[in-house]
């Protein structure tokens, strides 16, 4: 099978194919086809999990970005009544902040 083939296949599915192909009879009935594959489904999945590990940092580094920005733009006061009611909505926040709460 084709490495462009593979590629197109879902994760789950070349998960299933390496754990398949890895099995300690498959070293004795696997083809140098099967070899290869079993070889190009490692890489994808390898290649695969970097691009994840690495969304994954970018999208906490936002995130991290965005909470920053957001308690730059609440005063102390509204930190704390959100520490201490944190099912509270900004309505509520609001009015609490207006009545001195």
């Amino acid at each position: 099978m084709h490495i462009s083939i593979l590629e197109k296949k879902p994760t789950w599915e070349l998960k299933a194919m390496v754990k398949a192909l890895s099995l300690p009879v498959a070293s004795f009935l696997n083809t140098e086809q099967d070899n290869k594959k079993l070889e190009d489904c490692k890489k994808i999945l390898k290649e695969r999990e970097k691009k994840t590990k690495k969304s994954e940092i970018d999208e906490s580094i936002e995130l991290e970005k965005q909470g920053k920005e957001l308690s730059d733009s609440m005063s102390d006061a509204e930190i704390e009544l959100r520490g201490n009611f944190p099912k509270a909505t900004d309505d509520q926040i609001k009015k609490m902040l207006e009545g001195g709460i």
